[in-house]
């Protein structure tokens, strides 16, 4: 019985907190006052018979519980708390009377008052100090205060900081925002309904009923929740969780409630329909190192240089996963030697779970594998660690290995292929993965390979069964007994000239070993031991031979190598193929080889002295398997080419070309590219070519992603000025990278529309000033990379851009030294206060766009020297947002801006000629004049008429004759002048007297 009257209590608090809100906006204090007044009677009251109701449950032998107790406690004080703040607002009261203060002075003390009173909505979670998240929580401050009624998810990898940033929210961030009641309630992986249901239910006052069924409370929290503006705090979500079974109604632009969760997996941000989704990242090398530091805690050994090294090297492991920086920070805060933290980092590389606390890092991650929805995921997952550590993995390479193993199904043409790339989609959005330096890569984090390696040791209880090294400086292959119980040995990329001449690895089913240039031998009973093999790379050794035994890899579907053709031949189940060449000869004798050619995929021709043009007709069906081709150091090749017999639907499959140093190269492909040709191509990249003149014809190509251009000496265009462009060019390019280009002026003389372009690299580009782009106001800004001096120069050309109606107010914050910024012919209607980041803009173009106000923040841009506002529908302009522009030398508002003022008074907010004049270095000006007692009041301002180059008067009824006599120097400066509807007052004269005076 008692329980039923606090949702009583605690709906007449929440009323006292919105009479108090409510009372903000009251001019009349003393009725503020006395609504406060009746609502503290009100909690009397009800507090009061809750009193009586736990006095006749005694009675009865009923002792009330903790939970009654505790709001017992708790209302007393918030009626001791209320008093206070009803004879601090009638104080307030008498001295507003007494003293006439004004309306803003009464509304900041009353504000300040309801502070008191704030923490009903919210409650504080435990919480320690925390590093690297404080743009974060500001971008959520954003979204939460400017999209009301909105879902907003958080993921990334376990132990990235969600946990700690959602804290920060609730502790921080609900007191700056106006909700009625804050929820703060945690899934987990093992989520059950109740669970949820109790944490809301608790933090409402609502009676718990254990003989409830889930259904009956989601109703009785629907009730409450639906009257009330709620932010709702949800931490680690592993599964869609429906809010409504819940009983919390999902928020809308109507209620203004959001929701914030956390996550690992973006997945699930999709199945809650989040609204907006935010991955939080790692840490940088400086707060990583900062959060390092204060966890060791020892100043005085991090002060060594040598031990700063070691400590370095630690942080750099940990590659800013604050829980694994945070996990040795504390491992090492007791070590003082220099063997000890050499100790330490050799058990990081080989055994991380020998060190105290990371088995518990390696826990945290084991959910996220384990919630992969396949053994195939994670099978895939564990194979990523065969490549080092930071390594940017092709992710064609990868799949190649998948399908080598079998892992994936090839029995259809295609499908291993697309079942790779949603494979890796699915690692990445589950933050198993990330993405590599460019777009056709993967990486794996250091902690989550060393992580994947303790599984794929099935928890470190066979550590024999993954032999990985790779990149690890090795000079000599590992001893037999590593190889025995190995299923996959990685050691590649090392210096190792000689493999064990007999082994036994029944279960070895991938084999790597390119990269060891070394290694010219192995020998014939080599292969004899591995039945199971099924993956074996030994390209980029220094081979000349194979051993006959690898005939009896009766499993073997793949192959790379620089090798005799008829020992490939002899390869009767072969199906993917990679092959160098070195010489002409060697080409013609790949150019008669039918069953080679049918299976070559990757085709690498590097120092082929004498080859002036590369025939690719020779390849059956159009080179429709052919994948990537990488020409080098050809110096007599001028172009490649493929026959007539091939038609327009050439080389289909081909996605990677790679040019390198080929001097005589004058154009790239000698046959015109027809529709259906190269249709797959992704990515192009031409290095050394100095007689190239243009890249045009990768117009042409469809899913083109990325374009690589370094060191040309002859560009002059990427895509020349006489190639019509087409409104679809580009649908899928990401990056442009440009390098070392002397005469490139142009990337095309047409601004071009790049939906999907997300960054631009320009290095040692003199001449190109320009980056004429064509953006939609729907599509993200590109990220532009290149050093300061060009930087400086570069004019940001967003002509055309009819589209661009909104700019983040993020935007600019990244752009500290930008020079030049030309936003005309846009559709923006307001510019975001961010642009006062731009300190060192000199030339600001916002004319033909449809402005109607100016950001006071405007007039901070104090190296401004050019400004351009014609043709705006500009209403009104801060005074604080022209008269600092104290470097101006050109300003037009030349059709734009028709209200100016004549006053001088300082209390007003509106721009008008007294601000214009205080620009001392003003020598431009274009105007617009609409009533006669503007143009009375410019023609006594000589400041103003000096610099008068545009003058545009409409409107100005009762002007009949216009005399331009008081423009100084005869209007010497005045080039365009536009007259509507003539008719001068009979006053003109004498007005314009009284004003000089």
């Amino acid at each position: 019985m008692a329980m039923e009257i606090v949702p009583l209590i605690i709906g007449t608090i929440a009323g006292i907190t919105d009479t108090i809100m409510k009372s903000i906006s009251n001019s009349d204090l003393s009725e503020s006052a006395a609504s406060m007044t009746r609502a503290l009677k009100e909690l009397t009251e009800a507090r009061k018979d809750l009193e009586t109701q736990v006095e006749q449950a005694k009675l009865l032998g009923r002792p009330p519980t903790n939970q009654v107790k505790g709001w017992m406690e708790r209302v007393a004080s918030v009626e001791a708390e209320v008093g206070l703040i009803i004879e601090k607002a009638e104080l307030v009261w008498q001295r507003s009377c007494c003293c006439n203060c004004d309306c803003s002075l009464r509304y900041k003390l009353i504000k300040k008052l309801i502070e008191e009173l704030f923490h009903l909505t919210w409650r504080a979670v435990p919480n320690g100090p925390t590093i690297g998240l404080d743009v974060m929580l500001e971008r959520v401050h954003q979204l939460l205060m400017t999209r009301e009624g909105t879902t907003l998810g958080l993921y990334g990898m376990g132990g990235v900081g969600k946990t700690t940033l959602l804290k920060r929210i609730n502790n921080e961030l609900t007191q700056k925002l106006e909700y009625d009641v804050v929820i703060w309630a945690v899934a987990s992986k093992d989520f059950v309904v109740e669970k949820i249901q109790q944490a809301v239910v608790e933090r409402l006052g609502l009676s718990w009923d254990e003989n409830d069924f889930p259904e009956q409370r989601a109703v009785k929290i629907y009730n409450v929740m639906r009257k009330k503006k709620f932010l709702l705090l949800l931490d680690d979500i592993w599964e869609r969780i429906d809010l409504l079974k819940l009983g919390i109604p999902l928020p809308d632009k109507d209620n203004k409630c959001n929701v914030v969760f956390t996550t690992r997996s973006m997945d699930v941000c999709s199945d809650m329909d989040a609204d907006n989704k935010i991955k939080i990242e790692f840490l940088g090398e400086e707060e990583a190192w900062s959060l390092f530091c204060q966890k060791v805690g020892r100043y005085d050994i991090l002060s060594s240089q040598k031990m700063k090294s070691y400590a370095k090297t630690i942080v750099r492991k940990c590659g800013g996963l604050p829980l694994a920086i945070v996990t040795m920070g504390r491992v090492m805060a007791n070590k003082e030697t220099e063997e000890e933290w050499q100790y330490a980092i050799e058990v990081l590389n080989e055994t991380p779970t020998e060190l105290r606390g990371m088995e518990d890092v390696f826990t945290l991650l084991k959910f996220s594998y384990q919630s992969l929805n396949s053994d195939t995921l994670r099978l895939c997952f564990m194979y990523c660690t065969l490549f080092p550590e930071d390594y940017s993995i092709e992710i064609e390479q990868l799949i190649e290995y998948w399908v080598g193993e079998e892992i994936l199904d090839n029995s259809h043409e295609g499908k291993a292929r697309n079942m790779g790339h949603t494979i890796i989609r699915s690692l990445k959005v589950a933050c198993l993965l990330e993405a590599g330096e460019v777009e056709t890569q993967v990486k794996m984090h250091d902690v989550v390979r060393s992580f994947a390696l303790w599984m794929a040791s099935e928890c470190g209880k066979n550590r024999m069964k993954y032999l990985v090294q790779p990149s690890a400086g090795l000079t000599e292959a590992p001893g037999i007994k590593s190889w025995e119980g190995a299923q996959r040995i990685a050691l590649w990329d090392n210096e190792i000239t000689e493999l064990p001449e007999v082994l036994a690895c029944p279960h070895l089913l991938t084999l790597l070993l390119q990269w060891n240039s070394g290694l010219s031998r192995i020998s014939n009973g080599f292969f004899r031991s591995m039945p199971s093999l099924r993956v074996l790379d030994l390209s980029y050794t220094s081979l000349r031979e194979i051993p006959e035994s690898i005939c009896e890899l009766v499993h073997y579907s793949e192959y790379e190598n620089e090798a005799g053709f008829t020992d490939l031949e002899c390869l009767s189940h072969l199906d993917t193929l990679g092959i160098t060449i070195t010489e002409s000869y060697t080409l013609k004798r790949l150019a008669v080889s039918n069953t080679l050619l049918r299976c070559l995929t990757y085709l690498y021709i590097t120092e082929c002295e004498g080859l002036a043009v590369l025939p690719l007709s020779t390849i059956p069906e159009n080179g429709k398997r052919l994948r990537r081709l990488s020409v080098n150091n050809c110096r007599d090749l001028m172009y490649l080419k493929t026959g007539p017999e091939d038609g327009k639907n050439w080389l289909p499959s081909l996605e990677v070309l790679s040019i390198y140093r080929l001097p005589c190269l004058t154009v790239v492909w000698k046959n015109p590219i027809m529709k259906g040709s190269l249709q797959n191509l992704r990515s192009v990249s031409i290095w050394y070519c100095d007689k190239l003149k243009n890249i045009s014809w990768i117009l042409q190509l469809p899913k083109l992603e990325m374009v690589y251009l370094f060191y040309c000496k002859e560009i002059v265009e990427v895509i020349s000025g006489d190639e019509p462009i087409h409104e679809e060019a580009f649908p899928c390019l990401r990056a442009i990278s440009l390098r070392d280009l002397p005469l490139l002026t142009s990337i095309a003389q047409k601004a071009i529309y790049f939906p999907c372009l997300q960054s631009i690299a320009v290095i040692n580009c003199p001449k190109l000033t320009k980056l004429p782009l064509k953006v939609s106001g729907n599509s993200p800004q590109p990220t532009v990379y290149g050093n300061i001096e060009w930087w400086n120069r570069l004019e940001w050309d967003t002509a055309e851009t009819t589209c661009l109606s909104r700019i983040s107010n993020w935007f600019f914050q990244s752009m500290p030294s930008l020079r030049v910024l030309n936003l005309s012919y846009t559709s923006l209607r307001e510019i975001p206060e961010s642009i006062c980041e731009l300190v060192e803009l000199r030339h600001l173009d916002l004319s033909h766009t449809k402005l109607t106000t100016l950001p006071k923040q405007l007039g901070k841009l104090q190296n401004l020297r050019h400004l351009d506002l014609q043709r705006t529908y500009l209403r009104t302009i801060p005074r604080e947002a022209i008269n600092r522009l104290f470097q101006v030398r050109v300003l037009n508002l030349y059709y734009s801006y028709e209200t100016w003022e004549v006053h001088d008074s300082e209390c007003e907010n509106e721009a008008g000629f007294t601000d214009l004049e205080c620009l001392s270095h003003l020598d431009k000006l274009g105007i617009t004049i609409t009533e006669s007692h503007t143009l009375i009041r410019l023609a006594v301002s000589n400041t103003l008429l000096r610099c008068l180059t545009y003058l545009y008067i409409t409107e100005c009824e009762g002007l009949t004759v216009l005399p331009l006599s008081t423009i100084p120097k005869n209007g010497k400066r005045l080039r365009r002048l536009s007259v509507n509807r003539l008719d001068v007052p009979e006053n003109w004269t004498r007005r314009r007297k009284e004003l000089a005076a």
